[in-house]
């Protein structure tokens, strides 16, 4: 029995393990709507409507995975939950311990990404693109606030 126990270890060292957790900020009864998920580095570059819906939280546990892996794992874990977007709070990396091996002491570090899905309110097209530098603005804009362009002649003569 003891002969299988260094080969448990070795097929989780191999393996590693990572944890995700949802906490959902209401009861969410959201579809999965698409395969496309915006990502966002912050909450004010989001130019749509939007609510929250979780806070996904990513753990490597020790096992070194690095955040593009931490955040492939938070993005599939918002489609599941029906979200059109997710907006990345942190992405920290933590000292968690220390563990002899040999004759050494091993800092174990974890790294831990933090995330919240959001869905996208009001109407799918609440936005356009301004005719002249393209730039997003809102539907009902009667001048664009990037270039300044009247968007209706009539109103800028």
């Amino acid at each position: 029995m003891l002969k299988n126990i260094p080969l448990f270890f070795l097929g989780l060292f191999l393996t590693g393990c990572s944890a995700v957790r949802v906490t959902p900020f209401q009861q969410l009864i959201y579809e999965r709507k698409n395969e496309q998920i915006d990502v966002y580095s912050n909450s004010t570059s989001v130019k749509r409507p939007f609510k929250e819906i979780a806070l996904i939280t990513v753990d490597d546990q020790g096992w070194g995975k690095d955040e593009s892996k931490l955040l492939n794992m938070a993005i599939e874990k918002a489609k599941d939950i029906g979200a059109d977007a997710i907006i990345v709070l942190s992405q920290d990396k933590q000292a968690d311990g220390y563990t002899p091996v040999g004759n050494m002491v091993v800092a174990i570090n974890r790294r831990i990404s933090r995330i919240t899905a959001i869905v996208y309110t009001g109407e799918e097209d609440a936005l356009k693109k301004c005719p002249f530098c393209g730039e997003e603005i809102k539907n009902e804009a009667v001048k664009c606030k990037h270039c300044g362009e009247w968007l209706n002649k009539t109103n800028g003569e």
